[in-house]
């Protein structure tokens, strides 16, 4: 399975002064619950958009496509298997040259990046400039506790954007290109939000707070039941699952994960795959930052000193599924944004190969740079720390920020 990552502003005082006084006293946290329900009302809803965007922007590409010549690519493959003693004296065999042909490549809609837009950023924020995404980030936090029609209202200035920059075509760009894309104008009639059949109706606010009291009061289950036998009782499992229920005991190292969900609910992060994510590619570029990376077990202090089990999904990088990685506090994340800084084109070059990339090749690069960019600039701007998650997010898996 490959790694599904993700950044995350991390408060320190939503998990020290509530989280964890919840899971060990039960002190209670309702407003969080329902804060938590309209953020994930919010988020639902800016997805919708951010996919419509993303699935009209293939309908441009097509279009585009349907009007420009086609191209012959041809390359080499061997002609048949090699035999046993090719193998045993290391001689290859015989080499053919095969062709494909397909459309000239077209510039699509540049503002609608399928990595970035859509399964990077949280919400919907097709914009280009740290500063000008998390100033649209803060206004989606705000916009969450005014409902759909308050993200509604961002989510059409981002379509009139996108609508207002769709023209901006690289140089030498074919003039058919550009009359099949000025016919598809304006977007705001064609980007609309839309839920599939598949994914069903949007979950109400009410129906968020059910599942997510479900979830946290399984939490204070599992913590308390640590070192018991006794299985999750059946409001706390999957319906979808027919197995003999786990002992609680069993589920105890996986509360930092799940806790660090909840927290993503109130202040989503950015989402990754495979090994973009900052502990990873500072490792990849020989930058060594054994000074900024803790694990994550401040934020669960006390609740590892009766779980010393926990410690198991909490690292300073990601090393496998469903667990916490490398975690910045606060007082590092000066020193860790300046570090981002200083490496960034080591960082955004780490796993390309062959000769300098050119400035367009050097864009579609640097976002996984810019996923680790952004939320660690909006910690650091909030006084808040830095997280890296496996599997808390994913796209395959249909879990969206």
């Amino acid at each position: 399975m490959g790694l599904d990552t993700s950044a995350h502003p991390v408060d320190e005082a939503l998990f020290r002064e509530r989280l964890v006084p919840f899971v060990k006293d039960g002190k209670p946290i309702d407003d969080l619950i329902a804060q938590a329900a309209r953020m994930a009302v919010a988020s639902s809803r800016a997805a919708t958009w951010r996919f419509a965007a993303q699935n009209f922007s293939w309908k441009v590409r097509e279009a585009q496509e349907a009007v420009v010549p086609t191209v012959t690519e041809r390359y080499t493959e061997p002609a048949r298997s090699q035999s046993f003693f090719e193998r045993v004296f290391g001689v290859k065999a015989p080499m053919q040259e095969k062709t494909f042909t397909r459309p000239e490549r077209v510039p699509g809609l540049p503002a609608v990046d399928n990595d970035l837009t859509s399964f990077g950023r949280p919400f919907f924020m097709p914009v280009d400039g740290t500063e000008r995404v998390l100033a649209l980030y803060a206004r989606y936090l705000e916009a969450a506790q005014g409902g759909e029609a308050s993200v509604d209202a961002i989510a059409r200035e981002m379509v009139a954007e996108v609508g207002a920059n769709a023209l901006n075509f690289p140089a030498g760009t074919r003039p058919a290109v550009i009359e099949a894309t000025k016919a598809l104008l304006p977007f705001d009639k064609r980007i609309l939000p839309e839920r599939t059949a598949e994914g069903g109706p949007a979950l109400t606010v009410a129906q968020h707070e059910r599942r997510l009291k479900r979830e946290t009061e399984m939490w204070r289950f599992i913590f308390l039941n640590r070192a018991s036998d006794k299985p999750l009782p059946d409001e706390f499992r999957d319906p979808n699952e027919d197995r003999v229920p786990a002992p609680a005991r069993e589920y105890v190292r996986n509360l930092p994960l799940q806790m660090a969900g909840f927290a993503a609910a109130l202040m989503p992060g950015w989402m990754s795959r495979g090994y973009g994510f900052a502990s990873s590619l500072f490792d990849k570029i020989g930058v060594q930052a054994p000074r900024i990376f803790e694990t994550p077990e401040p934020l669960f202090r006390d609740l590892v000193k009766d779980a010393p089990e926990m410690r198991a999904v909490l690292n300073t990088t990601i090393v496998e599924n469903f667990i916490l990685g490398g975690y910045v506090p606060p007082q590092k994340m000066e020193a860790f944004v300046d570090l981002l800084a200083k490496h960034e084109r080591a960082m955004v070059l780490a796993f390309h190969k062959g000769p300098a990339p050119t400035p367009e090749e050097t864009k579609g690069l640097a976002e996984d740079y810019i996923k680790i960019l952004e939320p660690a600039t909006y910690a650091l701007k909030n006084g808040y720390g830095y997280l890296e998650a496996a599997e808390i997010y994913s796209g395959p898996l249909g879990w969206a920020n």
